[in-house]
């Protein structure tokens, strides 16, 4: 039996890696573009196809993209939305907007402007 803080533990682990996959900033731009093929999103982040198939793979790992690759194509050609990708889409930019709300106070108290 799976018990409630191991759940809480897990769910936070998990949490932590989508905010990390889908923040980092090529997987970000990918996330915005959506949905789109594969060869649009190549061609716009200027990837080769491995570094392309690593991002995309992690992406899909969190549950952030639909998509499929197996024996080396791509069984899904065009790149999907999860549910997932529009909540954490909306978390980032409730994120943006506090931080721009407050940049001046940030950048008067780090850089000293």
């Amino acid at each position: 039996m799976v018990k409630q803080k191991d759940i809480r533990e897990i769910t936070e682990l998990y949490t932590l890696k989508l905010f990390v996959t889908g923040s980092e900033s090529i997987n970000y731009s990918i996330l915005q573009m959506l949905p789109a093929t594969t060869e649009e999103i190549m061609k716009e982040v200027g990837l080769t196809k491995m570094p392309f198939y690593a991002r995309m793979n992690a992406l899909a790992d969190a549950n952030l993209i639909e998509w499929h690759k197996c024996h080396g194509r791509v069984s899904l050609p065009v790149v999907k939305k999860t549910e997932l990708t529009d909540k954490f889409l909306e978390a980032i930019e409730i994120a943006q907007k506090y931080v721009g709300s407050h940049i001046v106070e940030y950048m008067k108290r780090n850089v000293g402007a």
